[in-house]
């Protein structure tokens, strides 16, 4: 996961492979999301369209319901609440739920 600051907004970007389970292992999972920060941290970002490696999503596939992933940052990760965001664009079984660890510092 990576997160990217373009203005007023933050743009969230998920690559994600999936759990070896031998036949039963999700597919990988790419999904990017953009909206802003609150003032208690919690970045707000909707899907977007994009056209990945992993994965394209066009308007038409998010139509007018586009999930809301909430990123809360805080000083060691974040963590994330895809809001289905997962089981709607990726593979099945997919999962980005959960905490991700700061591997990088701010640029």
């Amino acid at each position: 996961m990576t997160l990217d600051r373009e203005g007023e907004v933050w743009r969230v970007t998920f690559r994600a492979g999936g759990v070896p389970n031998g036949p039963a292992t999700a597919a990988d999972c790419e999904l990017q999301a953009v909206g802003p920060q609150d003032a208690e941290d919690v970045i707000a970002a909707r899907v977007i369209p994009f056209e990945g490696e992993l994965n394209t999503i066009t308007a038409g596939d998010i139509e007018a319901d586009a999930p809301v992933i909430q990123v809360r940052v805080g000083p060691e990760g974040v963590f994330v609440h895809d809001s289905g965001a997962a089981v709607r664009f990726c593979g099945m079984g997919s999962d980005i739920d959960g905490f991700y660890r700061r591997t990088g510092a701010p640029g």
